[in-house]
């Protein structure tokens, strides 16, 4: 028995229709009679080896977060016993490439990784746009904020990186923030 779905799909126009989404509920449904959320999470738009500008990416992504918010409508209504929401940690990428652009991520230098050597460096790993370290944290502190309702600025002092820890947690506390409250998590998850 798990009570959770978590399902990740890519952004933009290969979205599956509501058909698929519908499948994978109705799948845990009965496999799972006391599943009690659905979280869909969007990730950021492939780069597709740099060759995609970014406002394109970012439009991939936000009409993305709309259709997967128009899916969540009608899977509400289909099964009321299950609370549905998304995590739209995709954005995040975009923030971080705003202050990579304006020279203000400390630590990193290249939107793409040019070699081995700086991995650490850049925000994406490769053509696709696979996340390196400061990407891969930021979004785990956006999965942390949504799925615990975490107070990432004022009561995660723990979180250590060889980042800006403080950016990250505001970057991550800003993408949910400003994501519609109608799909995001009403509490926070708890280990029961």
């Amino acid at each position: 028995y798990f009570p959770y779905l978590l399902v990740k799909k890519g952004a933009g126009p290969d979205i599956e229709e509501l058909v698929g989404y519908d499948n994978w509920v109705k799948y845990a449904v009965e496999t799972n009679p006391g599943l009690k959320r659905v979280f869909i999470a969007l990730p950021w738009a492939s780069i597709d080896g740099g060759s995609v500008p970014k406002d394109e990416r970012i439009e991939r992504v936000e009409s993305g977060i709309t259709k997967i918010h128009s899916h969540i409508d009608v899977l509400r209504e289909r099964y009321p016993s299950v609370t549905f929401q998304c995590i739209p940690y995709g954005r995040g990428a975009f923030i971080l490439e705003d202050y990579l652009e304006r020279g203000e991520l400390k630590g990193i230098e290249h939107f793409q990784m040019p070699n081995r050597k700086v991995h650490k460096a850049s925000i994406y790993r490769d053509d696709t746009g696979h996340a390196c370290p400061i990407l891969a944290e930021l979004s785990t502190l956006i999965w942390l904020r949504a799925l615990y309702g975490v107070d990432l600025v004022n009561d995660f002092a723990a979180f250590e990186t060889e980042y800006d820890a403080e950016l990250l947690k505001q970057i991550a506390t800003d993408v949910m923030e400003q994501h519609d409250e109608n799909y995001n998590a009403s509490f926070a998850i708890t280990a029961n």
